[in-house]
Formats: structure tokens, sequence, C-alpha cells
């Protein structure tokens, strides 16, 4: 399997994950609310970057493998 696609998954499961520890927090702990909630929009915001990382290392993979069959290198 593609090691992008292995971290991709990681990566989501993860998002999925601290969504719903986000939820959980918010109806049942309200006094924690403010600064866990903080501390998860930090993660999402990490999923999120790693992921747009991601797309472009892939997308600059795809980009080099174009160039190469162009130019038969």
């Amino acid at each position: 399997m593609n090691p992008y696609a292995i971290i991709a998954v990681i990566v989501f499961a993860l998002f999925l994950l601290f969504s719903g520890l986000s939820a959980w927090i918010i109806a049942f702990q309200p006094e924690e609310r403010a600064r866990i909630a903080k501390a998860v929009d930090r993660w999402h915001d990490l999923v999120l970057r790693i992921m747009q990382r991601r797309d472009e290392r892939a997308e600059q993979d795809r980009e080099i493998e174009e160039i190469k069959r162009e130019y038969g290198g």
C-alpha cells in the first residue's frame, strides 16, 4: 500500500477522533470546554496542514512523473 495512503488514513482517523473528543467535551465538561476546545482546534489545524502538505507532495510527484515521461527520463 502507498505510504501516503497509510499516512492519510492515520491522519484522518486522528481527525475523526479529535472531532468526537471535542464534541464530547463541549457536551459534558463545560468548565474545561474553552481550554480543551482550543487544544483540539490546534490539532485540527495540524491535521489539516499535514493533509495539505501531503496533497502538495503528491501533486509534485505527479508533475515530476509527467516531466519524466515527456522527456524520456
